[in-house]
């Protein structure tokens, strides 16, 4: 039912062997030493130190054919220790901050996993030294890294880091019913103000509105582009990007008005 996690790990195994005569015997041989035999279908072993265990059965039938399993393979671990730095502690959004494991090597730590940034920091599990830009939060905040060995987690949080503003990030929402007409939905964050262009040569400047509405005047393809400003972080305005594809479709068709049976009938 489990093939990893930490010390002391139990582990039921469940006999799913085939065969034309009935199974009269199980013989169960876990990896560590330990073994089990009798008729029991189910039955569940504790691994008590870490490491990595190859657990198989060997079945014999009323007729005494006997068969043998592929093997499972077991990884047992413990918690490892991390530890992590970074650099530097106080960015602007989209600076580069340097993350830099510090685990010790004998600490057995496999993978690694960075938390921060609202749960939206992300990187390769093999890769503890990732570089990474805050582009979904802001204010201080703290870091997470967990660290695995053998599917046995332990973890450590750092901080705070402080990553200023602007922000700026929304999406569009429009409707079949009302075909010119967008919503932006704004997520924008530690910015005086901001200003909207909706491509079409409508700006707003020194808006504080997160969500206005804007109707277009005919249909095309038009970049919004929502710019926010901050001028007491020092921190360069931030800019996000949306293309909307105005379309105000219509379906209509032309036929003969009159046929004879058998004729052939243009709809276009």
């Amino acid at each position: 039912d489990v093939a990893y996690g930490c010390a002391p790990l139990n582990v039921t195994f469940s006999d799913s062997s085939v065969s034309n005569e009935p199974i009269v015997s199980h013989y169960w041989i876990f990896g560590d030493g330990a073994t089990a035999s009798g008729n029991d279908t189910v039955v569940s072993h504790t691994y008590t130190s870490p490491g990595i265990y190859y657990a198989y059965l060997v079945v014999t039938n009323s007729i005494g054919c006997k068969d043998t399993s592929f093997e499972i393979i077991i990884h047992v671990g413990e918690p490892p220790n991390p530890s992590f730095t970074f650099t530097p502690t106080d960015v602007c959004v989209h600076e580069p901050v340097q993350l830099t494991n510090t685990t010790a090597p004998g600490d057995s730590a496999q993978y690694f996993h960075y938390t921060a940034d609202g749960g939206f920091l992300s990187h390769c599990y093999t890769d503890p030294n990732p570089v990474w830009e805050w582009n979904h939060t802001t204010g201080v905040q703290t870091i997470e890294l967990e660290a695995t060995y053998n599917g046995c987690p332990g973890s450590t949080t750092l901080g705070p880091i402080t990553v200023h503003g602007p922000l700026a990030h929304f999406y569009t929402e429009g409707n079949c019913a009302t075909p010119y007409t967008y919503v932006m939905h704004g997520d924008i964050q530690d910015a005086t103000y901001w200003t909207w262009d909706f491509g079409d040569g409508t700006v707003i400047t020194n808006s504080t509105n997160q969500n206005p509405s804007h109707t277009y005047a005919n249909t095309g393809n038009y970049n919004i582009i929502l710019t926010a400003y901050n001028p007491s972080s020092g921190c360069p305005p931030d800019v996000d990007t949306v293309k909307v594809m105005v379309r105000d479709l219509q379906g209509s068709f032309t036929t003969g008005a009159k046929a004879c049976a058998g004729d052939s009938v243009l709809f276009d």
